[in-house]
């Protein structure tokens, strides 16, 4: 496929994506829950996927490959998303309770523009996923089956810390604690790193491909948004608004994103 089809897909896949954060906006407006633009765009790698792989191009066993882990991905961090949201409606996730106040004098226009924000940010994610889809050649080379190893690796470590700390929440004598188990106990946010490795999985899978050093941006840009923006910064400042001096003694004595062994208090 030529490079303009490409772009045409780039130009697609970013109309789909707006489209639906347009769809998804309204409905938080009438919901008035802003923290529903989390699940939607978790759900929305699915349908981009699904654009690029069912297309008539690349070799059909690795289109087969990334629709299945990007499926199983996107759904179960989607489902995770929506079952806690759901399950504190209509209370909003923190940071968008934050937004609220920051943004209140224009609180519609600017969710409007986060919300089209984060359609864009799924675009230039998936670009692994559109290389790989257009990748015509026809077996696997070690440079993918690593990337899968790597993504492996990543959705195993998310589920679990997802998990361990929704078990750790789920038990009254913790409230107020500071989840220090399992993962936690070598990170502060080991859900952030796995998930930043499986972009790094998705990177390494395209990079054999024809452009497939396009990839690379997907990596690049979760690392800036998980450490710069709306990850750990926003994190960290509120376990401390709400923990204090306990959450201060453990970022004093844990790694902040890559796992390694705590320090002795």
């Amino acid at each position: 496929m030529e490079y303009i089809d490409q772009q045409s897909l780039v130009l697609a896949s970013l109309l789909i994506c707006l489209g639906i954060m347009v769809i998804a906006f309204m409905a938080a407006v009438r919901l008035n829950f802003y923290s529903l633009v989390d699940v939607v765009w978790a759900y929305l790698f699915s349908i981009i996927a699904g654009v690029y792989v069912f297309l008539p191009e690349g070799w059909a066993p690795r289109r087969w490959v990334l629709i299945g882990t990007v499926t199983f991905w996107s759904f179960r961090l989607g489902t995770h998303l929506l079952t806690r949201l759901a399950k504190h409606y209509p209370v909003e996730d923190g940071r968008y309770s934050d937004l609220r106040a920051k943004w209140a004098k224009n609180l519609k226009l600017n969710f409007f523009l986060f919300f089209l924000f984060q359609g864009l940010s799924v675009v230039i994610l998936a670009l692994p996923f559109l290389v790989v889809a257009l990748n015509n050649e026809p077996e696997f080379s070690g440079l993918e089956f690593c990337g899968l190893l790597v993504w492996l690796v990543g959705v195993v470590g998310e589920s679990a810390a997802d998990l361990q700390l929704q078990v750790f929440r789920g038990d009254e004598k913790n409230r107020g604690q500071v989840c220090d188990v399992g993962l936690w106990r070598y990170s502060r946010h080991p859900n952030y790193f796995f998930e930043l490795v499986i972009w790094v999985g998705y990177a390494l899978f395209a990079l054999p491909a024809p452009n497939g050093f396009l990839g690379l941006a997907s990596p690049m840009l979760m690392a800036y948004l998980l450490i710069r923006v709306t990850g750990v910064p926003y994190a960290e400042a509120s376990s401390l608004k709400s923990r204090g001096e306990k959450y201060l003694a453990y970022q004093k004595r844990v790694s902040v994103l890559i796992p390694w062994w705590p320090k002795k208090s």
